[in-house]
């Protein structure tokens, strides 16, 4: 009798281990996907052309308007805290909708991975 509830137990925590490693091996894979679909989402990001032109924009208009800030501040030093002031928010907003687009277009990977692991 005592056999039988030994390998009870036995089996039992057997049985718990494997669930234990089972648990464990899905959160690794739903790790690797989820960082997967960030490089991927940021790989995408810098290839898709739409991003791209957004950023290269903000900056190339971030450059213009900073040289054009100096200038006016060598004439007019008070409005240049004012000018500096819009400039960094045009940029800010430029960048955060670049921001929010990679941000949309990850969350669409990670749907569409979701949706193919079904």
């Amino acid at each position: 009798m005592e056999n039988q509830e030994l390998r009870k137990v036995e089996k039992t925590e057997q049985q718990d281990h494997n669930n234990i490693n089972k648990s464990s091996n899905r959160s690794k894979l739903l790790k690797g996907v989820l960082i997967g679909s960030a490089i991927g989402g940021a790989a995408t990001a810098i290839f898709d052309s739409t991003t791209r032109r957004k950023v290269k924009s903000a900056a190339v208009g971030l450059k213009n308007n900073s040289v054009d800030m100096f200038k006016h501040a060598k004439k007019n030093p008070r409005e240049f805290k004012e000018l500096v002031a819009d400039s960094v928010d045009d940029a800010s907003e430029a960048m955060k909708g670049a921001v929010s687009d990679v941000q949309d277009l990850n969350e669409n990977i990670q749907r569409n991975a979701s949706n193919m692991s079904r």
